[in-house]
């Protein structure tokens, strides 16, 4: 069975972005059996297989009870074919709501989605969509990655409530930003040490998750390459939180422009009405 028609046969909710097929499926532990997870890991590890040109099977299928905390699974497909996926896991701590994106694995496609959005800010502003708190608490992103290019998805949601910073610029609310990340380092990597300075968990993992560096040098910016180099050990398993922590009013502008850029480019796909 195709991941395609296995997501929809568990229920996983589709929208058409562009040539794009986005699914959500909510709570995926209770709606895939056993077979259905197996199988699933079989495909996240092809798919990164492909991503990352290396063996990436040692990761994905060790973790049988991936599917147990996440609370949303949404998957990309262009022509039925799957390259795109990250898992969703909601926190409440240090006084607001967490998102936190777990392993975001998105293919190199030069398409874009909706207007201006690639593939992965396509992905980070329908994660945004789907989770905006309509009340109190706030609420903020989080990523943990070995992957220096998931920092850029982070900057496409709001840079200056990034943290940590790549440059001498300072975080608006530093404390709010180390509180959260403090706050996720010791839920998602308890008793290892966590250097909150620069924002990295030491040996998160048991080594280079995918064996080799996952983004060419001349595709990111020397001062984000440097901040790997210089604080990042992949090979003792170290990866780096990531936290955005914007205010109610810009999450609601960030959730409002995304739906109104979405209109516009959906007009503009179906053109004028005669």
């Amino acid at each position: 069975m195709s991941i395609y028609t296995l997501a929809r046969e568990a229920g996983a909710r589709k929208v058409r972005r562009g040539r794009f097929e986005l699914m959500r499926l909510s709570r995926p532990g209770e709606r895939l059996d056993a077979s259905m997870q197996r199988e699933m890991l079989f495909a996240f590890a092809k798919e990164t297989d492909l991503i990352y040109q290396a063996d990436t099977s040692f990761h994905w299928l060790s973790r049988k009870d991936y599917f147990a905390g996440i609370e949303d699974l949404w998957l990309v497909f262009l022509d039925r074919e799957l390259v795109g996926f990250t898992g969703i896991r909601l926190f409440y701590g240090a006084d607001e709501k967490i998102v936190y994106i777990d392993n975001m694995n998105i293919r190199s496609i030069p398409l874009l989605v909706a207007d201006r959005h690639t593939l992965g800010s396509m992905l980070v502003h329908e994660i945004l969509r789907a989770n905006y708190p309509r009340s109190v608490p706030p609420m903020s992103v989080v990523f943990r990655t070995q992957n220096p290019s998931v920092y850029r998805l982070a900057q496409a949601i709001l840079p200056p409530a990034v943290y940590p910073r790549m440059d001498p610029s300072t975080v608006r609310d530093e404390e709010r930003c180390r509180r959260v990340l403090g706050f996720m380092a010791q839920t998602l990597s308890p008793g290892k040490v966590f250097e909150c300075d620069v924002s990295v968990i030491r040996r998160a993992y048991g080594g280079h998750i995918y064996g080799r560096p996952m983004s060419s040098p001349i595709s990111i910016k020397p001062v984000l390459a440097n901040f790997w180099k210089e604080h990042v050990s992949l090979e003792n398993g170290d990866a780096v939180l990531i936290a955005v922590c914007p205010t109610h009013p810009e999450v609601r502008g960030l959730v409002d422009t995304y739906a109104r850029t979405l209109i516009r480019w959906m007009r503009r796909v179906r053109g004028p009405r005669i």
